[in-house]
């Protein structure tokens, strides 16, 4: 993670004078606010990395040849296709019109974020309700010429 931190510090480092020099020269606040916003960005990520790279103890895997069995691991759960994502967009979308057009616009998109949220919430909650299990569903007995397909109607 060396690499990491100081890529990330080099380039807060980088973006400071340009930054400063910006807004000295432009006399522009947006701009320059935005610049040092850059600056401030990249330094807290380089910090943060600085600061996980001296609790690890050795190389990652990542640093030297390794086989991908050396970076094998947990690879845990994964949600399955839900509708929440494209509520939550629309929300969003409903929000920043409100702002835009007209604020009664960002009421119902406000709720469309919330309810996404929840339901989101729920659904990793609940794991796979609803969602057959395909290993018990399989039988012992199955004919090696048989597709999977054909196993999970049965």
């Amino acid at each position: 993670m060396r690499t990491e931190w100081k890529l990330f510090s080099y380039l807060a480092l980088f973006m400071l004078p340009l930054g400063v020099v910006y807004a000295i020269l432009s006399k522009e606040e947006a701009g320059a606010l935005l610049l040092i916003a850059t600056v401030i960005a990249f330094a807290f990520i380089g910090i943060y990395l600085m600061m996980q790279s001296r609790r690890m103890d050795g190389l990652r895997p990542e640093d030297h040849d390794a086989t991908i069995a050396d970076g094998a691991g947990e690879v845990g759960s994964f949600p399955v296709g839900s509708v929440w994502p494209f509520v939550a967009a629309s929300g969003i979308t409903l929000m920043a019109f409100g702002l835009v057009f007209n604020g009664f616009l960002a009421v119902p998109g406000f709720a469309l974020v919330i309810g996404s949220v929840i339901g989101m919430a729920r659904e990793t909650e609940l794991g796979q309700i609803g969602h057959p299990d395909l290993d018990s569903m399989a039988d012992a007995a199955v004919d090696p010429g048989e597709g999977f397909s054909d196993q999970v109607k049965k």
